[in-house]
């Protein structure tokens, strides 16, 4: 995130990554900041409710096979299925973010109200405290 953040000239908090969580209901898609870790066994399970008991990061293999277009490890939660896409607090807080654009040597700087509006993304408590 720092070395994305110092070649693109923005702060290393715009940087953003997105991860996606394999759960009994299906995928969901979460931004957070780049340099944070994400809470799993808490806030996540929590947010997709007490039936979430098997919440888990999606492996490569589920990965490969439900999103064949995307490059591992380069997600974006735009542009793909319509599963649901989860963004962090911490993150809303920003007026610009850098993603990932399916690519490890391209990114994209979105206004943070853009990517809510056009993933339709609530803003939620997704990290470790």
């Amino acid at each position: 995130a720092l070395d994305e953040a110092g070649a693109l000239g923005v702060e290393p908090q715009s940087v953003a990554k997105t991860l996606v969580v394999s759960s009994p209901q299906g995928s969901v898609w979460v931004v957070i900041s780049a340099s944070q870790r994400l809470d799993l066994p808490d806030k996540v399970r929590d947010l997709l409710g007490a039936g979430a008991k098997k919440v888990r990061p999606a492996s490569e293999e589920e990965l490969a096979h439900d999103y064949p277009e995307l490059n591992l490890g380069a997600s974006r939660p735009l542009g793909g299925r319509p599963d649901p896409v989860f963004l962090d607090r911490r993150v809303a807080k920003r007026e610009e973010i850098v993603l990932e654009a399916e690519s490890h040597d391209e990114s994209v700087k979105l206004r943070t109200q853009d990517l809510l509006r056009l993933a339709d993304a609530p803003v939620v408590d997704l990290l470790q405290d």
